[in-house]
């Protein structure tokens, strides 16, 4: 599966006017597979241009990471899943160094019926200036014939309507946290979105996608680079060692288009 999207964030604070380019390329790929294994990888690509900020804040940050994912099935109805991402986050400019971070995921899910698969889990986030833990919930029911809820709770649930055959609407929300190398210093990205999206799948293979919907908090920060780590749970401080340079946050509106190719 290839998919590359772009959206474009509309921030406003009080007189700022700010937007915020989002451009995400990914590749989804098989290694391996039998009756309880899979293994599987994905290249992820994403560039965020900001405008109309603070001075330090104006950045254009890149990242490109891959990552790997291992599901063993138990049983019939029960399995778990691996998940391990390393890559580059950075303005990638001369005199920005140790660039990598990494995530670790750990689920576990039980078929509970046809119509109802659940589970529990968890996600440890090394970012370049916090650790961040996220306990999480996974659920994919599927109400009736047309409604289905699915996601990962609470940072990614959402809501899916099959309105005929090709057409779709989704609806969705999405909790993120992200932080990138500079020199010498730390941006952190934090908010949280919601979007609702129609899609029109063709002949199988392609699926297009348009959607708006709103940036309920965008907050982006500066550091110095830290002596030392801070403690984060969601995306809420649990311990901070350092007070940041440049601190803003902002919400507004945002659209989005996409492009799928299916396998």
């Amino acid at each position: 599966m290839v998919n590359v999207n772009y959206t474009n964030n509309v921030l406003n604070r009080d007189t700022l006017k700010s937007q915020n380019h989002h451009f995400e390329a990914s590749v989804l790929f098989p290694i391996y597979k039998n009756a309880k294994h899979l293994i599987g990888g994905k290249w992820i690509y994403t560039h965020d241009q900001f405008s109309g900020l603070h001075p330090q804040l104006n950045r254009s940050l890149q990242g490109l990471d891959l990552n790997l994912l291992w599901k063993l099935a138990l049983n019939e109805n029960s399995s778990i899943q691996l998940g391990f991402l390393i890559g580059a986050f950075s303005d990638f400019n001369a005199g920005s160094k140790d660039v990598l971070r990494y995530r670790i995921v750990g689920n576990y899910t039980q078929r509970f019926s046809e119509a109802l698969v659940a589970g529990v889990g968890t996600i440890y986030n090394h970012h370049f200036n916090a650790h961040m833990w996220i306990p999480i919930a996974s659920v994919d029911w599927k109400l009736n014939n047309r409604w289905k809820v699915s996601g990962m709770l609470p940072i990614k649930p959402k809501i899916s309507y099959i309105i005929k055959d090709k057409w779709n609407w989704v609806s969705e929300g999405a909790g993120h946290a992200e932080t990138f190398k500079v020199k010498k210093a730390v941006i952190e990205l934090t908010g949280w979105t919601l979007m609702s999206s129609l899609q029109y799948t063709f002949k199988k293979h392609h699926r297009f996608q348009a959607g708006i919907g709103l940036t309920l908090s965008q907050r982006l920060r500066y550091y110095q680079e830290p002596k030392e780590m801070k403690w984060k749970l969601y995306n809420f401080d649990i311990k901070a060692n350092e007070e940041p340079l440049a601190d803003l946050t902002t919400k507004g509106g945002r659209w989005n288009v996409e492009y799928t190719f299916l396998l």
